[in-house]
């Protein structure tokens, strides 16, 4: 009789091999779960090198807002759509819950979203406290925002000087949240509102904050008006960051020019500037990044969706590149045509994601129809595509402190998902 061995052809294979080709394609949750396997399988997949290698080859996917009605409560699901079958002929995208929250109303976003960068988001329960989370490690920090802040022209024998103690802090508006190139340091751009000594008027302060530390910087403001301001609100228009800046797209009455209505902040020299858009003036629009590169999506009359793209970053040179017509899908009794178009997202460098009301839309850039996916017709369910993106990351951050080690300790629940609470994650 052949004997029985615990062996398996992986352990033929040279460990560099079984590591570097084989783990490093395995989604988060699978690495952490072999980490149990065997002490060399625990020590490889736990170095720098093999997890940045790990996260760089996970998916960038846009992030998905669900909201489903479980009798009297509301449960509040954040997902990703992700191709389980690639390159085969029958394509149809599964959904990966990222972050679980029970909302008691739908009408109220006790849960808000304000950043994401590098599968890291920020998040509020209560207006004015935000904490930087990974959904996948489970790990937590709290985000200081109202802390002291330098000022590059601080005097402190200055009668002028700009001091901010005492005054009432109104609002606190995350404006965004990226990675800087040069520092790799995990910055948050963010605004403080407070109220003057006259109590009938109030200021904007722009300020930039490295996670881990408790102080920030104050910038520049941009070059709009006070009331215009919330436009650089990231949880409602987040930005796209593109060659290291940020850009955000603003409604045309922001600005007296037609054609520049994109600002952009500059991360490395902290500045803000205006963005020449391409010669439109649809009724609707959208900025975002597509293989690499700043495209603007518009419509006149949701059913012609034109995409320009930015073939000259420096010059600000566009040019009409594709063009999706949704009229291409089927007939259809739950879709109506023109539709009221809501949100538009890249799933890969190739494939589009088109939100309509009560369903998302699969499209190529050529213009194909790659399918439809509905909410449950049989609950009360709403489903919106964000403005965030989420990209798996169990990448060690200092920031994160002295919680547990995930590598050592962490492995991921049934669910696997993230499962929010009030005071527990």
């Amino acid at each position: 009789m052949q004997n029985i061995s615990r062996e398996t052809v992986l352990d033929d294979l040279p460990e560099s091999v079984v590591t570097m080709d084989i783990l490093v394609r395995l989604p988060a949750e699978d690495i952490l779960r072999c980490r149990a396997v065997c002490t060399s399988w625990r020590r490889a997949t736990s170095t720098h090198a093999f997890l940045l290698a790990h996260h760089r080859r996970q998916p960038s996917l846009p992030v998905i807002d669900l909201i489903k009605r479980e009798g009297q409560l509301f449960d509040r699901h954040l997902f990703v759509y992700f191709d389980a079958s690639p390159g085969a002929a029958s394509r149809k995208l599964s959904q990966k819950t990222i972050l679980w929250y029970p909302n008691p109303s739908p009408y109220e976003d006790n849960l808000v979203i304000h950043g994401s960068c590098d599968g890291l988001l920020v998040v509020s329960f209560s207006e004015g406290y935000f904490e930087i989370c990974n959904p996948i490690t489970h790990q937590r920090a709290p985000l200081p925002l109202t802390h002291d802040h330098d000022d590059d022209d601080d005097d402190d024998d200055d009668d002028d000087d700009d001091d901010d103690d005492g005054l009432e802090v109104t609002g606190i508006r995350i404006a965004g949240f990226y990675q800087h190139l040069a520092s790799k340091e995990y910055r948050v751009l963010y605004s403080i509102c407070t109220r003057n000594e006259d109590i009938f008027t109030s200021k904007v302060d722009f300020h930039v904050l490295a996670v881990g530390c408790s102080q920030s910087r104050r910038i520049e403001e941009p070059p709009l008006q006070q009331g215009f301001l919330d436009g650089l609100t990231c949880s409602k228009n987040a930005p796209v960051l593109n060659h290291g800046n940020l850009h955000w797209l603003l409604p045309r009455y922001y600005t007296s020019d037609d054609f520049s209505n994109i600002i952009v902040f500059d991360t490395k020299v902290e500045t803000f500037r205006w963005m020449r858009s391409p010669p439109c003036k649809y009724s609707w629009m959208w900025l975002l990044e597509l293989d690499g590169a700043l495209a603007m999506c518009s419509s006149h009359d949701g059913i012609a969706i034109a995409i320009n793209v930015m073939h000259d970053y420096k010059a600000e040179v566009w040019a009409p590149t594709y063009q999706i017509n949704l009229s291409a899908i089927e007939a259809s009794p739950q879709l109506y045509l023109p539709a009221r178009l809501c949100k538009i997202a890249t799933f890969n460098e190739r494939e589009l994601l088109i939100e309509l009301p009560g369903c998302v839309l699969h499209f190529d850039l050529d213009g194909k129809f790659l399918g439809k996916m509905e909410c449950d017709e049989n609950k009360d369910t709403r489903m919106h595509i964000t403005s965030f993106r989420f990209q798996e990351n169990i990448v060690p951050l200092p920031f994160f402190g002295m919680q547990e080690d995930y590598g050592e300790n962490f492995m991921p629940e049934d669910e696997g998902y993230y499962e929010m609470t009030d005071s527990i994650w």
